[in-house]
């Protein structure tokens, strides 16, 4: 064995601590990373635990789903039947004539949503089912819009169509506009095809001293606040809006569907069938019906914990069950 005081013994006391030092940082950073990789691990068996839980809990069965349907079906009779009111409110457009894809002329339109505010113009050709012309302007509703009070609401819609008006040339120096159709994604209590009274707000909107207003009534207010004349023709539902602007291109259309804010869906009914409409309907004739079925309440509905708290959170807590579990409202 060397002499560790010679020079070749102190060099080998170097590279032995040299190695020793090496070797201790392999073993502290390899320990490290087996903790990290562990914690990892744990992380990820926590995540997939999780995952687990609410596949199972959001895997619906095909008989939970036809459970869902029959319920459906059986409120939607309940209510046109005129006996009692179920949770599917089912009201009657007193659109009792759709679009046959040869109509024609110009004609302004506002809509009216939870998420944006749109006004068109549209200048119907006199081929089947085709357009001219078509411009709109979209505006984000955010959540002060949700709050004001509606004639404020109002006055923002009206004011919007006269600039929108104003910039594509249709404004007319007598101030008189085209037809407007208003298309009105809250639920209404309709008296006819242009004039019905608000039942509700929901996608969350809250202006509740509009509630028993006519929204025609406050639009053509609004609008002769800023000094334009109007002729709000229709006032319609979007499910129903969906529907017949479908009908114009395609016959066999029968059913509008709404899949976005909201959820909702309208369809063709025979008349005979509506016994909940504002006024008597003639047999044989067709009646839009729609559904509202955003608040359908049922204990068949597959709620688990979460659906239950955003429910609980949310601004009108045990309404619109249906509509939260599918829909982008809150």
């Amino acid at each position: 064995m060397e002499d560790p005081g010679s020079s070749h013994g102190k060099k080998f006391a170097l590279l032995l601590a040299g190695t020793a030092a090496v070797a201790l940082a392999a073993a502290y950073y390899s320990r490290r990373r087996s903790s990290k990789r562990s914690g990892n691990n744990q992380q990820a068996l926590k995540l997939q635990k999780l995952l687990e839980k609410y596949r199972k809990s959001l895997d619906v069965s095909a008989e939970t789903l036809c459970a869902v349907r029959d319920e459906m079906v059986t409120q939607m009779n309940t209510t046109l039947s005129g006996s009692r009111q179920s949770s599917l409110m089912m009201l009657p457009s007193m659109v009792d004539e759709l679009p046959n894809g040869f109509e024609s002329g110009d004609f302004f339109a506002l809509d009216m949503g939870g998420t944006n505010f749109r006004t068109v113009y549209v200048k119907l050709a006199d081929t089947h089912g085709d357009m001219d012309d078509l411009q709109m302007d979209e505006f984000p509703l955010g959540e002060d819009m949700h709050h004001l009070p509606g004639d404020k609401l109002f006055d923002f819609m009206a004011e919007k169509l006269v600039k929108f008006a104003e910039r594509i040339g249709k404004k007319s120096e007598s101030g008189q506009l085209p037809v407007v159709g208003f298309c009105f994604s809250f639920p209404l209590k309709q008296k006819s095809v242009n004039h019905g009274t608000l039942i509700k707000w929901n996608k969350g909107f809250t202006n509740s001293e509009s509630v028993g207003e006519d929204p025609t009534d406050m639009l053509e207010a609004a609008l002769a606040r800023q000094g334009m004349k109007s002729r709000v023709m229709s006032l319609v539902n979007d499910t129903v809006a969906t529907l017949a602007a479908c009908r114009y291109q395609d016959q066999d259309t029968m059913i509008g569907v709404i899949l976005g804010t909201g959820s909702n869906g309208a369809y063709v009914e025979r008349a005979e069938h509506v016994h909940n409409a504002a006024k008597k309907l003639p047999k044989g004739a067709n009646m839009i019906v729609n559904c509202e079925w955003g608040n359908l309440t049922t204990d068949v509905m597959p709620r688990i914990d979460e659906d239950k708290a955003i429910d609980a959170e949310s601004v009108n807590p045990d309404n619109q069950h249906f509509e939260k579990m599918t829909a982008g409202t809150a």
